[in-house]
């Protein structure tokens, strides 16, 4: 999926609080940013997506795919993952050594302006783990997380890009050690804050 352009500096993002990718006529109501991981132990995928309802208002949803047949897993089939009555966008999945799915995605309140990226776990059959925790602060603004987890182990790495008052778009990273917490390390810059080409 194309993303959407930016239109202003950090200072303009900052300030408005709003997402970057707009809703366009004829796109509520519709899946968007769809990812997918697969689950050795269950022989399953899990693919999940977010769902804009107004402009204040999008939800993060999934579906678990038989990874024989290649068909959705009904019933349950589609099954909510983040439903709150807040704006939460551009999901990522990944699976642990227990078999969890690990789900980043980011959150945005309109009412109180915070903006941030928010995670969750659910188990193997798709059932929630918890409630979803903040992995970064509110400060600036936070978008396009991805994780991926090293193999065989529940040592989970989350990158996502950070703009704030003074830098237009910086790659930041924090660890989730999955079986002891819900919840991340420290976040750490991983990109310069490179002004020219090359």
């Amino acid at each position: 999926m194309e993303r959407c352009g930016r239109q202003g500096g950090a200072d303009e993002w900052h300030n408005a609080k709003l997402p970057f990718c707009r809703l366009y006529p004829g796109q509520t109501h519709q899946p968007h940013n769809a990812e997918v991981d697969y689950n050795p132990v269950s022989g399953e995928y899990l693919v999940v997506w977010d769902r804009w309802w107004t402009i204040k208002d999008s939800d993060i949803y999934g579906v678990r795919v038989d990874g024989d047949t290649v068909t959705a897993v009904n019933p349950p089939g589609k099954f909510a993952i983040d439903d709150t009555n807040v704006y939460q966008e551009d999901p990522s999945v990944a699976v642990d050594a227990q078999v969890h799915y690990l789900i980043v995605s980011v959150m945005w309140d309109p009412v109180s302006t915070y903006h941030l990226i928010s995670g969750r776990k659910l188990d193997a059959t798709g059932g929630l783990i918890g409630t979803h925790f903040p992995i970064t602060g509110t400060s600036g603004i936070v978008y396009w997380p991805d994780i991926t987890v090293k193999p065989g182990t529940n040592e989970g790495l989350i990158v996502w890009e950070k703009w704030d008052e003074t830098t237009e778009g910086v790659v930041w990273g924090a660890a989730w050690e999955t079986s002891t917490s819900e919840g991340s390390g420290s976040p750490f810059q991983i990109s310069p804050e490179d002004t020219g080409h090359g």
